[in-house]
Parts: structure tokens; C-alpha cells; sequence
């Protein structure tokens, strides 16, 4: 087995270089992998709930591959077959009869995927994507950086979590060691145990993550400025960045509004095309099909916590458009402003990055620029 050394803060981890693309498109079709707080949880469970689908496990999310347990996750996928007729998914033991490859990634017509949004911010994740699953399609939403933080810091102290002061988490994410938090180069160890539990304004930054996919050129002052790095530090950003096939669908949260209906059914049907599950309706009263479930409205309840101290959440609830956030507000605001011409300008020029109904999408980009 050829393995590749990854260097973090806690040593050298070892991953696993090896390409079988021959079976891998068999194993995992995509991943929904970014971001936090901009409706992966609505997608996996309302938007991709059908008998076609198949998510490894019971669990909302799976970090096998952020973890580098990249057999354990392998395993959560080989035995997966469909009931002839039936569409119905099932598990069998039919791994190690021959031995073979064949036999180990069995081929089934459902589609297996996983959801971590996490994933475009582990150096790890992302080193084991590109090695072992190199076709998997990656869904990926993204959100105003003002609206996620207010969502994200407000999501941690329903579930439990002590948090700092919402001015505190201007710039990298503060580590429990009292060390400085950040991408690179030692992002991966400090971002899991964060005393800020990955709320900050610099994880804001989507497009600093969705640069690593290598999709981009990456080769002027321009673009290079818009993710904070100088022209002479060129090499560095492209040591650190990958070179990937994997194809992206792109969408922002404002998508999943159903206040116009045509619009949200020519979103469903695009992503049912990108998933490899319909093709192009020209017209009609429901353009899911038979594969999608209609798009529904995005309006997720706020889960509490049991046992978690009702007055303390109460008392720290964020607004985020209180006078107290103005700068928190302004740093998100420019991030915003980054991230969307970014992203307008080099990311949707790759042919591997899909966005459905490109003039609204870059219409609710363009919100991004706005407090």
C-alpha cells in the first residue's frame, strides 16, 4: 500500500495514495460537504429523502473521512445493494466471497452519498477525497456571512455550548491553548478543538475552502488578493491545494425559498441532472419527477438541547444587527464582498462548478456586498 504523509500540528498522518477509479464511482456517488448552518441538514433529510438514496448510515453526519478512518467509511458503503424491483435499498454480506474488487464494490443503480459540512475544511478529509474518491460530486451551499454567523453562533448556545463574546470571534477562531486559530498552517487540530466551537468571522470565508479544490487559476494579483495571500506567496497557496476532478453543485441558501415555485422546481430538476438522476423538463407542473422530492419550505425548527440552562441561552441570544456588532458586522460584510466577487469572477468560470439558474444565483451573491 503506497501512503502519503500529511504533516498538522499533531505529527504526520498517513493517507493512503493509492487510486482504484475503476470501482471508486461504485462506492460513493456525492457528498453533501459544506457549509455548516446553510441548509445540508434540509437537504439530506427533506430534498434528498427517497428510496434512490443511500447515506452510509442513521447518522446526520459521517467524519470518517476528516478522521482518516478511510476504510471504516469504505465500509459503510460495500454492502449496499438494490432489491431487484423494488428500489428498496438492503445490506448484505457478500464481501469476501471472491476477494475481488468486483465483489467488494458491489455496483447498485441507488445513490449512496454522505453529508459533512465540514469536509472542504479538513486538509485530511480533502487529501483522502482526492487519493480514494476522485468522481465523487460534491454538494455545496453557501450562505451570507452575516446571516451564518448570527445562525451558527445562536445554533451553539441552543445545543449547550458556552460561548465567547460574539465580538471575541473577529478573525481566527481562538484556540484553547490560547494560541492564534487560522487555516493554515496547523487549521486542522485547532478548528475540531476550538473553545469557539468553529464559529469565528474568518470561517466565514467560504471562498478560501472552495480555492483548495484547485479550480481556479490562481495566478494573478487580482485573485490572489481576494484570498488574502500576496503574489510572492503563490507557492505556498498551491502547496497547499489540490488538484481536484470532482464536480460541484453550488447553491446558496436563498435557493431553497419556494416563494416562487417555477424557480424552485427548475432547481430541483438541475440538481436531480447533476446527480445523474433525470434529464431536462421543458415543462411541467412538477419538475421533480419521480426522483426528487418537491422542494419544500426551509424553515428549520430551532432544537434545544435537553437539559441545557434556558435562562443562560436567553441572555445570550444573538442580533446580530444590534449597534454592539457593528464591527463583527463590518468584518462580515467585507468578507462578503470577497467571497462573492470571488467566486462570481473564478469559481463559476470552471466547467466543473454547476450553479442552477445562474442570474438569481449571482443576484443573491450579489446581496453579499450589502449589511
Amino acid at each position: 500500500m503506497k501512503e502519503e504523509k500529511i504533516h498538522g500540528d499533531n505529527g504526520s498522518i498517513h493517507i493512503n495514495s493509492e487510486i482504484n477509479t475503476s470501482t471508486e464511482k461504485k462506492l460513493v456517488d456525492f457528498a453533501i460537504a459544506g457549509f455548516p448552518k446553510c441548509g445540508t441538514t434540509f437537504l439530506r433529510n427533506n430534498l434528498l429523502q427517497s428510496d434512490k438514496f443511500f447515506y452510509g448510515n442513521d447518522d446526520n453526519e459521517i467524519h470518517l473521512l476528516r478522521q482518516n478512518h478511510v476504510e471504516a467509511f469504505k465500509a459503510l458503503f460495500t454492502d449496499v445493494t438494490e432489491n431487484s424491483g423494488t428500489g428498496n435499498t438492503t445490506n448484505t454480506t457478500h464481501r469476501g466471497s471472491t476477494g475481488s474488487d468486483e465483489d467488494h464494490f458491489r455496483p447498485a443503480t441507488i445513490k449512496r452519498g454522505f453529508k459533512c459540512p465540514d469536509l472542504l475544511y479538513s486538509h485530511v478529509a480533502l487529501g483522502n477525497i482526492e487519493k480514494h474518491f476522485p468522481s465523487t460530486d460534491f454538494i455545496v451551499s453557501v450562505r451570507h456571512p452575516v446571516l451564518w454567523f448570527q445562525s451558527f453562533y445562536n445554533y451553539r448556545l441552543r445545543r449547550g455550548y458556552r460561548m465567547p463574546h460574539p465580538n471575541q470571534l473577529i478573525g481566527a477562531c481562538p484556540a484553547p491553548n490560547g494560541m492564534e486559530g487560522g487555516l493554515d498552517p496547523s487549521w486542522e487540530s485547532q478548528i475540531i478543538n476550538s473553545i469557539a466551537h468553529k464559529v469565528c468571522t474568518d470561517n466565514a470565508n467560504f471562498h478560501f475552502a472552495l480555492s483548495r479544490l484547485g479550480k481556479t487559476p490562481m495566478d494573478t494579483n487580482d485573485e490572489l488578493a481576494l484570498l488574502h495571500r500576496p503574489s510572492t506567496s503563490k507557492s505556498q497557496i498551491t502547496s497547499h491545494h489540490y488538484q481536484y476532478s470532482n464536480r460541484i453543485f453550488l447553491m446558496e441558501l436563498g435557493q431553497l425559498s419556494i416563494d416562487n415555485r417555477t424557480r424552485a422546481d427548475m432547481f430541483v430538476n438541475e440538481l436531480e441532472i447533476f446527480l445523474g438522476m433525470g434529464t431536462k423538463k421543458q415543462s411541467s407542473n412538477n419538475a421533480t419527477g419521480n426522483k426528487l422530492l418537491m422542494l419544500k419550505q426551509h424553515n428549520p425548527p430551532h432544537r434545544i438541547k435537553s437539559h441545557v440552562d434556558m435562562e443562560y441561552i436567553q441572555s445570550k441570544l444573538i442580533d446580530i444587527c444590534s449597534k454592539e456588532f457593528d464591527t463583527l458586522r463590518n468584518r462580515l460584510v467585507q468578507i462578503g464582498k470577497e467571497s462573492s466577487i470571488w467566486i462570481q469572477s473564478y469559481f463559476l468560470a470552471s466547467a466543473d462548478v454547476v450553479v442552477s439558474d445562474e442570474q438569481h444565483f449571482r443576484y443573491l451573491l450579489d446581496l453579499w456586498k450589502d449589511d
